[in-house]
């Protein structure tokens, strides 16, 4: 029964030796495809970004109650609205629109 435990803890040594470099490689693939994917995402992630879209030029501008201004008709000539840019804010007054 000794010998024979022994001879079953000896195999199991050697399949585990065996096979170890192959699961370290597995392993390092795998952690490579997810860091991959981190990136990927990482990447989308600052593409939407607001203050990225604002350092490439574009504005976002409130009326006075703070909502977003999508359509010129939604504000009034003489109302006040913000305008916030890469860097601070403005405050203008509408005078014309179209």
């Amino acid at each position: 029964l000794a010998s024979a435990t022994a001879h079953r803890v000896a195999t199991a040594r050697f399949r585990l030796r065996e096979a170890a470099p192959r699961v370290e490689a597995a392993l390092a693939r795998r952690v490579e495809s997810c860091l991959a994917r981190l990136e990927r995402l990482r990447a989308s992630l600052a593409s939407l970004d607001p203050n990225a879209v604002l350092a490439r030029g574009y504005s976002l501008t409130r009326d006075a109650r703070g909502e977003l201004l999508r359509d010129a008709a939604r504000v009034a000539e003489g109302e006040r609205v913000i305008t916030t840019l890469a860097r601070g804010w403005i405050e203008s007054e509408v005078r014309r629109k179209g």
